[in-house]
C-alpha cells in the first residue's frame, strides 16, 4: 500500500499545485540501503560495506536562500516607490545553496531589509553543515544499527538549484523546474567529492508549516557513454526490489519514474519585507532593474536567507508496472510491423 501511495505521485498524472485546497499525501520511504563497496577513495565500512535499511536522508538547520525576481507594479509613494516590487503573485522565485549562484545574485551582504529598519544578511556557505545530510533514518548507529561508517569515515552532502512562482495568492512558491544533486565524500576530502544522484524538481505543495518538493530521480548525466563510475551505479538500491537505483532507471526507454518527496519547514513560505535585502549582481536571469525609471540601474532582486530542516523520500515502480511498460513498447512494436507487412 505504500509503495501505491508513492508511485500515484506520478504515475497517477496528479497535477500538484493545481488545486486551491492542496491535499499534502502522506507518504512512508520505500526501504533503501548504501553501498559504498566500490568507492575508489579507500573507505572500507565495518562490517560487509552495506548500510543497513534506509527510509528517508534527513538533514537539520541547513541554509536555504531565495532570490525573489522584482515585478512591475504601478508607482505608488508607499506601496512601490520604484516601480517594481518583490515576492508578489506571479514573481520568479530562485532557491539555492551553490556558492557561485549566490555570489551571482549579489551576494555575500548585509544591510537593511525591505521594511527599513531590520538588519539581515545574505553569506556564502562556509561549514558542512549548512549543506550536509545528517541522518540515515531510522539508522542511528547505535544499538548494532548498522551505517557502515556514516558521519565518522565518510558522508553525503546536496547542493540544489531550483525555480518557481509565488502563487496568485501570495502565500506560497509553486516550484516548477531544477535540480538537487547529491554528493559522496571521504571524510577529510571534501574537495573530492563525487556526485551519486540527481533528481529533477517538477513541482510542489506548501501547507501551513511545510513545502513539499516532488519530482524524479535522473541519470541522464551519466550518458552518453554510460561514464558513471561503478560506485555510482550500486550507490543506491531499492530493498523491495534488490536492484539499484541506477538499474532500475536504466531497464526501460522511457526510463521508469523512480520519485522523490523532499518535505522542509521553511516559515513563512513566501518572505516578509523585513526579511528581504535588497541584491544587485551579474546573474543573466535577472532582467528587471531595480529602478526602471533610472536608466542604467543595476539588475537586481530581493532576497532571504533562512535554515531549514527536513527529509528526502523516494518510491521505486513496481515490478509490474516496468513490466506493463515493456508490454505496451512491444506490442507498439509489432503493430509498427504488421503495419509494414500490408
Amino acid at each position: 500500500m505504500i509503495r501505491n501511495s508513492v508511485i500515484a505521485l506520478t504515475l497517477g498524472g496528479i497535477a500538484f499545485g493545481a488545486t486551491a485546497d492542496p491535499v499534502i499525501p502522506t507518504i512512508l520511504g520505500q526501504s533503501f540501503t548504501i553501498d559504498i563497496n566500490s568507492n575508489t577513495q579507500g573507505v572500507v565500512g565495518p562490517d560487509d560495506g552495506v548500510t543497513g535499511l534506509i527510509e528517508k536522508f534527513g538533514y537539520a538547520n541547513t541554509v536555504a536562500t531565495s532570490f525573489y525576481y522584482p515585478t512591475p507594479c504601478a508607482l505608488d509613494p508607499v506601496s512601490c516607490p520604484n516601480g517594481v516590487t518583490f515576492a508578489a503573485p506571479g514573481s520568479l522565485v530562485r532557491d539555492t545553496n551553490i556558492n557561485s549562484v549566490i555570489t551571482a545574485m549579489g551576494g555575500p551582504a548585509a544591510g537593511t531589509a525591505l521594511d527599513g529598519s531590520t538588519a539581515v544578511s545574505i553569506n556564502t556557505l562556509t561549514a558542512l553543515d549548512q549543506y550536509n545530510i545528517d541522518t540515515l533514518s531510522p539508522l542511528s548507529g547505535i544499538g548494532g544499527d548498522d551505517i557502515e561508517g556514516f558521519d565518522t569515515s565518510w558522508g553525503l552532502f546536496y547542493q540544489y538549484d531550483i525555480f518557481g512562482n509565488v502563487n496568485g495568492a501570495g502565500t506560497a512558491v509553486n516550484f516548477n523546474s531544477g535540480y538537487i544533486d547529491l554528493y559522496w565524500f571521504k571524510a577529510g576530502a571534501l574537495a573530492a567529492a563525487e556526485k551519486v544522484l540527481s533528481v529533477n524538481v517538477t513541482s510542489s505543495q506548501t501547507d501551513p508549516s511545510n513545502t513539499y518538493l516532488f519530482g524524479e530521480v535522473d541519470y541522464s548525466w551519466c550518458d552518453p557513454g554510460d561514464s558513471c563510475s561503478a560506485f555510482v551505479k550500486s550507490f543506491m538500491n531499492s530493498d523491495p526490489f534488490n536492484d539499484s537505483f541506477y538499474n532500475i532507471w536504466k531497464s526501460a526507454t522511457p526510463p521508469p519514474e523512480i520519485t522523490f518527496i523532499l518535505d522542509t519547514n521553511v516559515a513563512p513560505p513566501v518572505p516578509t519585507t523585513d526579511q528581504l535585502l535588497l541584491l544587485t549582481g551579474t546573474d543573466p536571469s535577472m532582467t528587471l532593474d531595480c529602478n526602471p525609471l533610472a536608466p542604467g540601474a543595476q539588475l537586481c532582486n530581493a532576497a532571504r536567507q533562512t535554515s531549514t530542516s527536513g527529509g528526502v523520500e523516494f518510491g521505486v515502480p513496481e515490478p509490474t508496472s516496468l513490466g506493463l511498460m515493456g508490454l505496451g513498447m512491444f506490442a507498439a512494436g509489432l503493430r509498427a510491423r504488421r503495419r509494414r507487412s500490408h
